[in-house]
């Protein structure tokens, strides 16, 4: 019984940890790479012990944590979940630029004197791409 808790507690501590060091980008670069997945974990937890993170109990159990990371990750639900957060990312990166491109627009059509062309853009797309291009923006 205790034997079975200390395995437990030892899966959920390493596992968090290992998976941590993956999304931090390490086995991520490796497997997006190219690398195999089993040689990338390997690597990873040798970087580790070289750097003294988990040094201790990667030395010791070096063989079983690279199982239990392999055992417990699903590549093809990692590709999905880091294409979402990319897409994600692209999202919010978009909308910041087109806020600054508009921003801009209204900067420069105030300082010309032109607001009634802003609230015309603000109301009619094909005029706001076209002073877009008017100002080069």
């Amino acid at each position: 019984m205790i034997k079975a808790w200390i395995y437990a507690f030892f899966h959920v501590y390493i596992c968090k940890h290992i998976k941590k060091i993956y999304n931090g980008g390490r086995v991520r670069e490796k497997v997006f790479s190219g690398i195999d997945l089993e040689l990338a974990v390997s690597e990873t937890v040798n970087e580790c012990i070289r750097e003294g993170i988990l040094a201790d109990v990667l030395s010791r159990q070096k063989a079983e944590v690279i199982a239990l990371f392999l055992t417990e990750f699903d590549a093809e639900k990692q590709k999905r979940l880091d294409y979402s957060e990319g897409v994600e990312v692209g999202k919010e990166l978009g909308k910041e630029l087109g806020e600054q491109r508009v921003n801009q627009l209204i900067r420069i059509l105030a300082a010309n004197g032109r607001s009634d062309d802003i609230v015309k853009a603000a109301e009619n797309v094909e005029y706001q791409k076209a002073l877009f291009e008017e100002f080069g923006l």
